[in-house]
């Protein structure tokens, strides 16, 4: 797989935009991606408005050991992220914005980060 690219870069009137590689797509193909909703089957539907909010961190790693075979190494990648999000402020970081991705041995893994912001 290859890296994961980014830059900012500015147009002529002075705006500013910050781009990313998709990492979902190698060789022109698409990997499967599922966010953890979709892995415990949970929706706003089946789950209320909050179903994305309403569920620990501490739980989602069940889901990282269920479907990963390298989940040790998978869930401190996890924690890094939720580290992160509590450094800076992301309150936003529910369950859809955390995903298994397939690797080309067809394995699972914690996806690259994304939706990293600051809510406060």
């Amino acid at each position: 797989m290859s890296s994961y690219e980014n830059a900012l870069i500015n147009f002529k009137n002075g705006e500013s935009a910050y781009i990313v590689k998709r990492f979902d797509i190698y060789d022109g193909k698409s990997l499967a991606q599922e966010d953890f909703c979709q892995l415990i089957q949970i929706s706003e539907e089946t789950n209320g408005k909050n179903y994305k909010y309403d569920f620990s961190y501490e739980k989602a790693v069940d889901v990282i050991k269920k479907y990963s075979v390298t989940s040790k190494i998978e869930i401190e990648k996890y924690y890094y992220i939720i580290l992160f999000n509590y450094l800076f402020s992301n309150g936003d970081a529910h369950l859809k914005n955390f995903s298994l991705i397939q690797t080309l041995d067809r394995d699972y893994i914690l996806s690259p980060a994304y939706d990293l912001l600051c809510t406060s």
